[in-house]
């Protein structure tokens, strides 16, 4: 068992990174802390806000509106690409916390400090990497971003025609993000402690 902890901590290094993903997403779409960063989160922004959230909810089936901005078929359609993969991301959450259980309970009555420290730095990583790299160009990333996740180019809002657009500047995204990465980043912390706190324990 002892030749497995690397491997394990590896893979369990990637389920906590996508569990981290998930409870980040989750934790801007219930309090819409990095939205209320941004100097455009009126009271009517905000409004129409959450109704974006809303919609990208998992489990609501509810076709795609705003309170009180106008929208076009394209700029309904691209909300409607981003659900499945707010709902991906969920998803594999979900299976990410029933993997890391499955892991953890495999190795409990193992030695886990070489566990726990591989898991911690596989956890933490790409996220900084993908930090360092957004903070030298954040557009490049995300332009890099929707080309990779859409066939098309319907993510290039007219404001015109999609005047939410205005209330969802590139900079909520980097906020959401920068919030996402720091939780991978404690997740990965905790495991590294965890491993020097089992290492003095032995």
């Amino acid at each position: 068992m002892k030749k497995l902890q690397i491997p394990l901590g590896i893979v369990n290094g990637v389920f906590c990174v996508l569990l981290a993903v998930a409870l980040g997403l989750g934790f801007i779409h219930v309090t819409g802390l990095p939205y209320r960063l941004e100097p455009v989160a009126d009271a009517a922004a905000m409004e129409n806000y959450r109704a974006v959230m809303h919609f990208l909810s998992p489990f609501v089936k509810e076709p795609f509106s705003l309170p009180t901005l106008a929208y076009s078929a394209d700029g309904a359609q691209h909300f409607e690409d981003c659900k499945p993969l707010f709902n991906g991301v969920y998803l594999l959450g979900l299976i990410s916390l029933a993997g890391s259980a499955i892991l953890f309970l495999v190795q409990r009555r193992q030695d886990k400090r070489r566990y726990w420290l591989t898991s911690g730095i596989a956890t933490v990583v790409a996220p900084l990497a993908l930090l360092a790299y957004m903070a030298i160009d954040f557009d490049r990333v995300f332009t890099l971003f929707h080309k990779i996740f859409f066939n098309n180019d319907l993510w290039l809002f007219d404001p015109k025609t999609d005047p939410v657009i205005r209330i969802l500047p590139e900079s909520f995204f980097m906020h959401c993000a920068v919030l996402i990465v720091s939780g991978v980043v404690l997740a990965a912390a905790a495991q590294i402690v965890g491993s020097v706190v089992a290492k003095r324990r032995r």
